[in-house]
């Protein structure tokens, strides 16, 4: 029977002592990619609530969302005021659907009934979104992804 010697013992602790890294290490890229989608859903309903606190908050905001959603005229300052808040709900979508896209939110997740719900009764929300800056500042692939799965369906 042929003996080890010491450099074959320490050859084979180092090579144990890989293993054992690689193997905690997957098991630290785990915990990371949990936290990870832990801080996207907290997110997520920070986002939502400083949009209700808003609306809520913001006497002007909350008239000319009624209007609009009504179909009552804006005035100027109206229509200025929602391209704004409009945009911001873009962007916010859009970080959701980037979110989502990486893997931190399930597709399944992302919450398109309520995106529906929000841009098909609003006249001037929809002709933002129809309209020629917004294909142009916005990436395509959420452009077709919210044509897919946003504008077709059927307002509440």
């Amino acid at each position: 029977m042929k003996k080890i010697d010491l450099g074959q013992k320490i050859g084979i602790l180092a090579n144990l002592g890989v293993i054992l890294g690689i193997v905690l290490l997957v098991i630290e890229l785990s915990q990371n990619n949990r936290l990870m989608a832990s801080q996207a859903s907290y997110s997520r309903l920070q986002n939502s609530i400083s949009a209700i606190e808003l609306v809520t908050t913001d006497d002007e905001l909350g008239l000319a969302l009624f209007k609009d959603v009504s179909g009552q005229e804006l005035s100027e300052m109206e229509a200025f005021l929602l391209e704004f808040y409009y945009s911001g709900v873009f962007q916010k979508w859009l970080w959701e659907f980037r979110q989502s896209e990486s893997g931190l939110i399930a597709e399944a997740d992302l919450p398109v009934g309520i995106w529906a719900q929000t841009l098909n009764p609003r006249p001037l929300m929809l002709a933002i979104y129809r309209g020629e800056q917004f294909h142009d500042q916005f990436p395509a692939e959420f452009v077709e992804f919210l044509e897919e799965h946003v504008a077709k369906r059927e307002a509440p």
